[in-house]
């Protein structure tokens, strides 16, 4: 719960996967709202430094499209930014 609360400092809302559910005919969508949505997923993490890491992740867009990137972070101010994504693959 504390992550997606961090997360949610944006214009976009965050939410657990549980809350999303996938229809051949609509794609993936919110539950609740009936919106689309997009799954973001995160795996290995490398740890550069203390305010430095690499994280491969991307998302997945239902049938419509989905990516494998890495993720480049440095802790600014208290708090995680990312400072470049490299995109490995798109579909």
């Amino acid at each position: 719960p504390f992550l997606l609360e961090r997360f949610n400092d944006g214009p976009r809302k965050v939410r657990k996967q549980s809350e999303c559910a996938y229809d051949e005919e609509k794609g993936l969508f919110e539950k609740a709202t009936d919106k689309p949505a997009l799954l973001l997923r995160t795996g290995k993490i490398t740890w550069k430094s203390g305010t430095s890491a690499t994280i491969s992740g991307g998302y997945f867009e239902a049938s419509l499209s989905a990516s494998r990137n890495l993720y480049y972070l440095e802790k600014r101010d208290g708090k995680w930014v990312v400072t470049k994504d490299e995109m490995e693959s798109i579909s």
